[in-house]
């Protein structure tokens, strides 16, 4: 960990939840549930054979119903698994036979019926697959078919000329989630993800797909949909409580359950931002892009997230040059020129104003570690 900075990471000994590392070694700082302490075995590599149980997620402290169910699934609830170019390509296979499956199935006339009973199909045999044969590129094609075997089971069992959006949504989020912690596919995170996307789906299309738009009254204050829009309102809700989530997991080690609940919140915060830009003014639209930016790329840079805190960060800095251009207002290449240096500027100086606090507010807890409860 040479190049990491300073922070707060995983105890790597497993005596504790969290270590501080001081951008060169680990340190004899721990933490338990957010408390720092001071471990008695100082940085010593050796694990003991006694280990207090509320030193390690899922113990005496960590005996909520979520945590438990995350220390069935194993590894993956806590690790992001490493890309390997195999399972990719056979994961893309198995979702493209099974689309090939479901295009002949359809047939000219999109026959329904045809369409649920193959995806039904591709359902089970995804399961059985995953369940029986210890082929990990057939594994892996699984993945890619009980996706699409889902989707055109929802599909074709649900959407018609008169129903659709919010059954279809909610009956995906569950049959996604269902397979997550079932048997065969069990803690397999991206499942977890498409699970929450459809949850959001579902409740996104109450703002437009059902004729009665009081149905979203019920979710979000009257005012706050009526200013903003309430599939716009949605998303954004959804998207804060997906992130926030995110932190929680980062901060107690599950960070693979973590990466789920991360992706279907950095695609909520993108769309709750597009669907509600409209809505603002020229200072106030550029004002909400850089306030989502920075809580994306807050809860990205405390879980070491590369994708989350570069996207916040984009969108940040697309929030400030469009401020910078709404109140600048360039009409020449000169003057657009300008703005490029006083928007660049800001955002280089912002970051070297924080350091110092940064390095205070590290200090102080690192400080406060160094004395024992």
């Amino acid at each position: 960990m040479s190049q990491v900075p300073a922070g707060w990471f995983p105890d790597p000994y497993g005596r504790y939840q969290q270590r501080w590392w001081d951008g060169a070694d680990w340190t004899a700082s721990v933490s338990t549930d957010g408390v720092p302490i001071t471990d008695p075995m100082g940085n010593s590599p050796v694990i003991p054979f006694a280990t207090p149980p509320t030193a390690l997620p899922g113990g005496a402290a960590d005996s909520g119903g979520s945590i438990r169910l995350l220390d069935t699934m194993g590894m993956p609830a806590r690790e992001r698994q490493r890309p390997s170019l195999r399972h990719a390509v056979a994961g893309l296979g198995g979702a493209i036979l099974a689309g090939g499956a479901i295009i002949l199935s359809a047939g000219e006339s999109t026959n329904r019926t045809s369409v649920t009973i193959v995806g039904a199909a591709l359902v089970v045999v995804a399961w059985l697959l995953r369940r029986f044969v210890r082929v990990e590129e057939l594994a892996a094609a699984a993945v890619g078919m009980v996706v699409i075997g889902v989707a055109a089971f929802v599909i074709g069992l649900t959407v018609s000329d008169t129903t659709g959006g919010f059954l279809t949504g909610l009956l995906a989020a569950l049959l996604f989630l269902a397979l997550w912690v079932a048997p065969g596919f069990r803690g397999h995170n991206l499942l977890l993800a498409l699970g929450l996307n459809a949850l959001l789906a579902a409740f996104g299309s109450l703002s437009g797909g059902l004729s009665n738009a009081d149905n979203t009254d019920a979710l979000l204050p009257s005012g706050l949909t009526d200013t903003i829009g309430r599939q716009g309102a949605i998303y954004l809700v959804g998207a804060a409580l997906l992130l926030a989530g995110t932190w929680w997991l980062d901060r107690r080690g599950y960070r693979g359950a973590g990466t789920a609940l991360c992706a279907s919140g950095l695609s909520a915060a993108v769309t709750g931002v597009v669907l509600l830009l409209d809505n603002f003014g020229e200072i106030s639209g550029p004002l909400f892009v850089l306030a989502v930016g920075l809580a994306v790329c807050v809860v990205g840079s405390h879980g070491g997230r590369r994708t989350t805190t570069w996207t916040g960060a984009a969108l940040v800095a697309g929030g400030m040059v469009a401020l910078i251009i709404a109140i600048v207002k360039p009409d020449s290449t000169q003057a657009a020129g300008i703005t490029g240096l006083v928007a660049g500027a800001l955002l280089v100086a912002v970051p070297l104003a924080a350091a110092p606090l940064r390095r205070r507010a590290q200090a102080a807890v690192s400080d406060g570690s160094d004395a024992r409860p």
